[in-house]
């Protein structure tokens, strides 16, 4: 490649760089975020998301890590209002089974990335409990989501 294309590529690299900068800062000061309220269904979800059987390791201090964006995300959820029926997509199997223990829904489904068609059963465990859902695998970069055609019988 001839110099001046890399001395372009390099200065649109700093440039792009700046301005990215630039702009998150200018957003964050703009739009803070907001301060998260400690409630009682907020401590609730964290306690029962501490119900999920683990494996020790990685997994664990991933989970322990993140364990208050999960239990807010939790809290995020709404109740079932007529099907009963719930996807989650990115099914890591950590707030999975809280869709119906804990928020009520009667059938939850997973969706994650992997080969077009092809449905996972996954388990996960709560205080020895199993609780099996379906994945349903896709790649939301290139295929079409496969629950499109029925995402108005999710709520």
């Amino acid at each position: 490649m001839p110099f001046y294309l890399r001395a372009i590529r390099a200065a649109l690299r700093r440039l792009n760089s700046y301005l990215s900068q630039r702009y998150e800062s200018s957003v964050s000061l703009a739009h803070p975020m907001p301060v998260q309220e400690i409630s009682s269904e907020l401590a609730d979800a964290a306690r029962r998301l501490q119900q999920l059987d683990l494996p020790d390791g990685a997994v664990r201090e991933y989970f322990r890590k993140h364990l208050p964006r999960l239990a807010r995300t939790l809290t995020l959820v709404p109740p079932p209002r007529t099907s009963g029926r719930i996807l989650e997509l990115g099914c890591y199997m950590q707030i999975t089974p809280f869709l119906q223990q804990w928020r009520g829904y009667t059938e939850v489904r997973g969706a994650y990335y992997g080969p077009l068609g092809r449905t996972d059963r996954r388990i996960a465990s709560v205080r020895g409990q199993p609780f099996e859902v379906a994945v349903d695998l896709f790649d939301a970069e290139l295929d079409r989501y496969p629950h499109v055609t029925n995402v108005a019988n999710y709520t």
